[in-house]
């Protein structure tokens, strides 16, 4: 019974992940780089937003509650309880040779009521507005330890254009990328929302609509730097 017991632990420590730390970078600062991937310059990154430690428990719980609060839950089935019929014992208790059924509305009768049936959902599961700030912040971090972040400038200068968009992404290695995340500025013009719309597997998003189930998704982040500074200029608010 001791080696049976020792046995399954074992299985169960491989089935298990071990956690992975992040990588540790000294100070907060990323590269900012052009439409031709092109090296331009330096910044420094906010601590508050880009150096947060986050419990994993924590952000599962967003991602439970995110994806629950994606279903409308307003679908509704009737049960028997719902059928209008009539109420009296369609047969006699004995002597038939049949089941005991007391109502036509029963869910195995054609015209019933359906059995453990879809119903409307209320929103039990809930989150706090400083928790999903929290995971914010986590997500931000973990995507900057692990070098997802690409910051870049002149990106609202580029041709309403899928090609142009292209060769973008092309010189900066990011042609190949799959779940590509564009983060840009509410400010910014159209022209690079049609330029990029079209590309597979890459995904646009404003700056004002960002939340931390789009970075937790994506694998590498394009982030112009206006939409850095919106980011940043919001969350102070």
């Amino acid at each position: 019974m001791v080696e049976n017991k020792v046995e399954k632990t074992k299985k169960i420590r491989k089935v298990v992940p071990k956690k992975t730390a992040l990588k540790k970078i000294d100070g907060y600062k990323a590269d900012v780089f052009d439409m031709e991937g092109k090296k331009i310059e330096e910044i420094s990154l906010d601590k508050k937003y880009f150096g947060v430690n986050v419990s994993p428990r924590l952000v599962a719980q967003y991602v439970r509650v995110y994806e629950d609060r994606q279903h409308q839950g307003t679908r509704r089935v009737k049960t028997r309880a719902d059928v209008i019929g009539s109420t009296a014992k369609i047969l006699r208790q004995k002597g038939t040779g049949r089941a005991r059924h007391g109502s036509r509305k029963a869910p195995i009768f054609v015209g019933g009521g359906v059995a453990h049936g879809p119903q409307p959902k209320g929103d039990s599961l809930t989150i706090s507005k400083k928790q999903k700030k929290l995971v914010f912040y986590g997500a931000l971090t973990m995507q900057y330890k692990n070098r997802g972040f690409i910051f870049m400038k002149g990106l609202d200068k580029v041709q309403p254009k899928t090609k142009a968009m292209s060769d973008v992404l092309k010189k900066n290695d990011l042609d190949k990328t799959n779940k590509l995340l564009l983060v840009y500025s509410k400010l910014q013009n159209k022209d690079l929302i049609l330029s990029a719309r079209n590309i597979a597997g890459l995904s646009l998003k404003n700056a004002g609509l960002l939340n931390a189930m789009d970075l937790l998704k994506a694998k590498k982040i394009l982030m112009t730097v206006e939409s850095l500074d919106y980011i940043t200029q919001h969350e102070n608010k």
